[in-house]
């Protein structure tokens, strides 16, 4: 995935982060390429998938948000064994990518991803439903391949993840929290590496 500078900057990014970048790399000018891997390195990966917002081409960013959406997919399933909506939202993603379903077959199953997170966040209790709505969160930001929906997306898939790890271990919450959490957002890393 690759963006410039100057789309980075279009897209009003904070003080701190624009100049750890900017001081890292000292682009020439600000039409230069970077990699959404290389802001990784500057700046870390929250910044990194920040910037996803300015990439042009969105396939990529889709794709990528497919990976983060199945990375948690299992926690729903755990609890819905019979409701295969988000699965086939993160499935219809990739196709759309491909061309093989349309724009309009992708927002119907984005939808029906949507109305499972509402029907199992009506009938889940507090600690269960944390976890579960942050999967149907990334599965829907998938979906829509919305930059901004994507950060809080991938935020909701690094918590999901980190919360069903704390679960099992009370005693230990933050301890299990914090290296379930850093865990995670290591996993995704890697699935910028792909794109």
């Amino acid at each position: 995935m690759k963006t410039t500078f100057q789309k980075i900057k279009d897209c009003h990014p904070c003080t701190s982060g624009w100049k750890k970048l900017t001081t890292y790399y000292k682009p020439e000018s600000l039409d230069e390429e970077i990699t959404i891997e290389e802001i990784v390195k500057s700046n870390d990966i929250r910044d990194a998938i920040w910037a996803m917002r300015s990439v042009d081409d969105k396939k990529d960013v889709m794709l990528f948000c497919s990976d983060v959406a199945e990375s948690v997919l299992n926690i729903f399933e755990q609890h819905n064994k019979e409701d295969d909506r988000p699965r086939k939202c993160i499935e219809g993603v990739r196709l759309f990518v491909k061309g093989e379903i349309s724009e309009d077959e992708l927002k119907d199953l984005r939808a029906a991803a949507a109305d499972a997170a509402a029907a199992y966040a009506a009938a889940a209790d507090a600690a269960t439903y944390a976890a579960a709505a942050a999967a149907y969160a990334a599965a829907y930001a998938a979906a829509a391949a919305d930059a901004a929906a994507t950060y809080a997306a991938t935020y909701a898939a690094a918590d999901a993840t980190a919360y069903a790890a704390a679960d099992a271990a009370t005693a230990a919450y933050a301890a299990t929290y914090a290296a379930a959490r850093q865990n995670k957002w290591k996993e995704i890393e890697e699935f910028i590496k792909k794109y």
